[in-house]
């Protein structure tokens, strides 16, 4: 397994962009390819992480994900809402950052199963993965927009 451990800010820049390009893609079906490349670049940086580690590459990816994916509720809120620019941004935040906590969520499940089982390592992804998807959509009423798969 791939054991090198990079810069923790590029690691961190590596899993924003990776979760922007994976939102970009979000809702067109043409692009499945490059959500795949996506995902897949957040799970060569996990490998050999420790658990907060793991999280904190989670919630870059996520965050990524989630401002991309969801800036439509900006024009939602400043401009049919009514809200102001000054609010309506850190509002746009703060709830790609409530959803980032889901891969979070993910990425540190993942961390912890791994490093008990490396030999589970696509299992372990693939179950952690749709675990933090299928909460995501249910809990606390879900919000299912820009899941995995969805083209």
């Amino acid at each position: 397994m791939y054991k090198r451990q990079q810069s923790p800010l590029w690691c961190l820049l590596a899993a924003l962009t990776a979760g922007a390009v994976f939102g970009a893609c979000a809702g067109r079906a043409a692009a499945w390819p490059l959500q795949w490349a996506a995902l897949a670049a957040l799970a060569l940086l996990l490998p050999g992480a420790r658990v907060a580690t793991a999280a904190q590459r989670g919630f870059a990816f996520g965050l990524g994900w989630f401002t991309v994916s969801v800036w439509w509720l900006y024009i939602s809120l400043h401009v049919y809402g009514g809200m102001q620019a000054w609010v309506a941004v850190p509002a746009l935040l703060a709830f790609a950052a409530y959803l980032a906590m889901f891969a979070l969520l993910a990425c540190a499940a993942f961390a912890f199963v791994v490093r008990r089982a490396p030999w589970a390592f696509a299992p372990a992804f693939a179950l952690c993965w749709t675990l933090a998807e299928w909460l995501r959509g249910e809990l606390f009423t879900g919000f299912p927009w820009a899941a995995t798969g969805y083209g």
